[in-house]
């Protein structure tokens, strides 16, 4: 690691402990702060007071996230469960949305509601939305049916049994044996179903249906993130660049997640980011051509705490007019200081920059750019994958 490196290293490693500080209650056990945590999410999640009666006509559908995944996974199953809410005319629960600190940590760092990430009422339109006490009233803290694939991961089960009965007082069973199923099966009868999700090992759950298809480009086009947070996020845009047409990219790599701080870095992981590096070097270069080739004078780069070194080496290779979240100024938008420093809330301002720039790069294998990818080509705006651009320097890299 370069001497830049180190200190760009300690800096952030300041910045992150002072960003993920939290209260500890010293007069409590661990068992008690865990009981506290469980039982402050249960007040929170009441999204909203109404509480119908018990209606057996009605029909319900819950997704369960089990994979240590973060939020943009977590979005893209929560797109995946509308769709099949849409397609079956089931009310579905809303989920929480969890950093993946707080998979790990067995919820030490709290979830974010539907409410508090999208807007509602674009999502009302859509689909019947309820309360986690809304599906319990209606469900008896349980699940009639759940769908799933071959039993893979039995560990990372046991946490979403955990997890559930922690945060949504609602009770999960596995069931036995092998079985695939979809959707497109007939569970019409079945009051309370579940998904477990992610689905990338079995069919999509919804069939092959036209109608779902369409169903799930109603859901990329519909869901827009809070209108107040999507505000800010127009107003940077509109002023960023003095308004002229920009380029965007997303920078990130596993590896260099797996070495931020405070985590130490292994050996092969250094050697890694040393190849990195050169390829970071060369593609800087690509990307000045880049720019020039479709006069664009201006870029903005989402890039995340642990690369903010591929900036110092865009800025070496004279791509002009470089912008990334430290030089947009909280003083210019009133509002920003209540998200700026908010990481969940500052993630969705900056995929709104780079879903209103001209051209977008993204790193194919990043959950972060699905949305942004989507909603894109949907709009039919131009998106490609940093590897049409740049090109790795070694078989190891991946773009």
């Amino acid at each position: 690691m370069t001497r830049e490196q180190n200190d760009l290293s300690k800096k952030d490693a300041l910045n992150v402990t002072l960003t993920n500080a939290t209260v500890i209650l010293e007069e409590k056990t661990d068992q008690e702060m865990k009981e506290t945590k469980h039982s402050e999410i249960r007040t929170s999640i009441k999204q909203s007071e109404k509480v119908s009666e018990v209606d057996p006509s009605r029909r319900y559908l819950i997704y369960i996230h089990y994979d240590l995944t973060g939020p943009n996974v977590q979005y893209g199953h929560f797109r995946e469960a509308l769709v099949s809410a849409m397609f079956t005319n089931r009310s579905l629960m809303m989920p929480y949305f969890w950093p993946i600190a707080s998979h790990q940590e067995n919820l030490q760092s709290e979830g974010r509601t539907v409410n508090e990430t999208f807007d509602m009422a674009k999502l009302n339109k859509m689909v019947d939305l309820i309360t986690p006490e809304e599906y319990n009233r209606q469900c008896n803290h349980s699940i009639d049916v759940l769908l799933v694939g071959k039993k893979e991961q039995p560990d990372l089960w046991s946490r979403v049994v955990l997890h559930y009965r922690n945060v949504y007082d609602i009770n999960i069973t596995f069931p036995e044996g092998e079985d695939l199923h979809t959707l497109a099966e007939d569970f019409s009868s079945v009051r309370c179903l579940g998904i477990l999700t992610p689905n990338w090992w079995r069919p999509p759950p919804y069939g092959d249906s036209p109608n779902a298809y369409k169903m799930f480009v109603r859901s990329v086009e519909e869901l827009d993130i809070l209108p107040e947070v999507k505000k800010v996020a127009d107003q940077i845009t509109e002023n960023l660049c003095d308004g002229k047409p920009y380029l965007a990219l997303n920078w990130r790599n596993k590896s260099g997640e797996a070495c931020a701080p405070p985590r130490p870095c292994k050996e092969e992981q250094i050697a890694y980011l040393a190849e990195l590096k050169k390829t970071a070097e060369s593609g800087a270069i690509a990307i000045r051509k880049f720019m020039e080739e479709n006069r664009l004078s201006c870029l903005y780069v989402a890039v995340p705490f642990y690369s903010k070194l591929f900036l110092r080496i865009l800025k070496d290779a004279n791509v002009p007019n470089i912008i990334s979240s430290d030089d947009i100024e909280e003083t210019k938008y009133p509002d920003l200081k209540k998200y700026k420093h908010d990481n969940y809330y500052w993630s969705l301002i900056e995929q709104e920059i780079c879903l209103s720039s001209k051209i977008f790069l993204g790193w194919r294998h990043s959950s972060w750019i699905d949305l942004i990818r989507l909603k894109r080509r949907m709009a039919f705006k131009q998106y490609m994958d940093l590897a049409d651009v740049m090109k790795p320097t070694s078989k190891d890299i991946i773009l």
